[in-house]
């Protein structure tokens, strides 16, 4: 759009133009939740079916969760800075155990993880309810997982006199939310449902979604910006592919040439691949042709960048497509998503799982706090790129721990676990390379401790 040098001095800015030009421009009025009000249920509904239904939909929904949380973002309970390993014993037991940790006893925190990632991007949001559980061995804790149709969307007050309202199904006292309109049941249970929800407090409920507008209490798909985009290239591919069969399959037309036997017309059958056949006299076969798409490949590319944007994902990740990609548009492309991942786990991953830290620790009685180490970034040139943090840790710009992290381990047990490995090498007398206690071509043993100076070779410091 060029710049409306006269708009500009009308003091209207173009962008808001009232002319021809602005006419059709859509609007969002209103805030966050009256949008969320009429549309969240729809846009929930269609979001669930593409989905299912749509291959490159499907493969959105794995690429967020397997980068947001992987097999699951490993928690490192800490006390006075440092790891609690009585706490840690307690937590990797319950939450490595289904059927303490779920309340469906089915998956373990990883599982739960992942579940509750993949419906927040798929609904736009998820429930996890605190079960009191007296019966476990470990912690008395379990986790419900829930989807968002549970809250009664239609409890709202529209008396915006009092403090405390209910907005879309959330009753918000002072700006917070306080508790949460559910139904018993799934709306959609074909055992069918109650119409009359109840209010739970929300210190037994977390409302896990990315919160993309202030004031914003519910959240919306993640697709929602190409969710008719998606569609429509989904209709697309299906006509395509009808097209392409369709093409395949030829259908002849027998004509009479001179219009005088039309009362006589021999039907010569199916026509076999390399077989030749006599027409009588008078007559013609003409062949179909179905009709071609012009340049589908490259419109198909644009309307995948498209899509691949909308999800804030890469095009070459939501299609397998590494044909124009050399390493360092691959590695550029890798930090751009890593932000992106960062900054989500900051916003909708760590707030839910803070809070599940909180509930795990008052029932079990523990004041350690936590450590979250996400799972690692795949490298795509691994030699490259671990010469590179080596030289980060040797310059003093990153610490040995923080390198352990970044791979989505836990510092203070691979310390454990190379003092045991090395402390079985020494016992059986082997020697490996990856010892950095010998010398990788020799194998003589690198002494630990520097060599005394002899008397009259001291290095005075004051001197320069």
């Amino acid at each position: 759009m060029a710049f409306d040098f006269f708009s500009f001095h009308r003091n209207e800015a173009p962008g808001a133009t009232t002319s021809r030009r602005g006419n059709d421009f859509p609007e969002a009025k209103g805030d966050a939740n009256a949008l969320l009000r009429a549309d969240l249920g729809a846009l929930r509904d269609r979001s669930r079916a593409l989905a299912t239904s749509n291959a490159y939909g499907t493969k959105a929904l794995e690429l967020l969760t397997n980068h947001l949380v992987g097999r699951g973002i490993m928690g490192v309970p800490m006390l006075n800075g440092i790891p609690d390993e009585a706490a840690g014993a307690l937590w990797e037991d319950w939450a490595n155990d289904p059927s303490e940790c779920d309340y469906n006893g089915q998956l373990p925190f990883g599982g739960l993880q992942r579940l509750i990632t993949r419906c927040m991007v798929e609904a736009g949001e998820c429930l996890i309810l605190r079960v009191n559980a007296p019966g476990n061995r470990t912690v008395p804790l379990r986790l419900h997982v829930v989807e968002p149709d549970f809250i009664d969307s239609n409890r709202r007050v529209a008396d915006q006199t009092s403090e405390t309202v209910d907005r879309v199904g959330v009753r918000v006292s002072r700006g917070r939310p306080t508790g949460y309109w559910l139904y018993r049941r799934h709306p959609g249970d074909i055992l069918g449902t109650t119409a009359q929800s109840t209010l739970h407090s929300a210190d037994n409920v977390i409302h896990a979604y990315r919160k993309d507008r202030a004031g914003q209490v519910r959240g919306f798909p993640w697709c929602t910006p190409i969710l008719l985009n998606l569609k429509d290239f989904h209709d697309m591919l299906d006509s395509e592919q009808l097209r392409q069969k369709m093409a395949t399959a030829y259908v002849a037309f027998i004509t009479d040439i001179n219009g005088d036997r039309a009362d006589k017309v021999e039907d010569i059958g199916e026509i076999e691949a390399g077989s030749v056949e006599v027409l009588p006299p008078g007559r013609d076969v003409k062949l179909s042709s179905p009709p071609q798409a012009p340049n589908f490949e490259s419109f198909t590319t644009v309307m995948l960048r498209q899509i691949a944007a909308g999800y804030s994902v890469s095009y070459e990740g939501l299609t397998g497509d590494y044909s124009r990609v050399n390493f360092s548009s691959a590695r550029m492309a890798a930090n751009d998503f890593e932000l992106t991942i960062q900054g989500w786990r900051a916003s909708a991953i760590y707030p839910w799982l803070n809070r599940i830290w909180g509930w795990w620790a008052s029932a079990a009685s523990q004041d350690a706090t936590v450590t979250w180490t996400p799972p690692h970034r795949r490298l795509v040139d691994p030699q490259k790129e671990v010469d590179a943090l080596v030289k980060q840790i040797r310059a003093g710009l990153m610490s040995w721990p923080d390198a352990v992290r970044s791979f989505g381990g836990n510092p203070t047990a691979l310390l454990q676990e190379v003092a045991n490995v090395n402390a079985q090498f020494d016992e059986l007398g082997l020697i490996f390379d990856s010892d950095g206690r010998f010398s990788p071509q020799t194998g003589v043993r690198v002494d630990p401790e520097p060599p005394e100076l002899e008397e009259g070779n001291e290095i005075d410091a004051n001197q320069p």
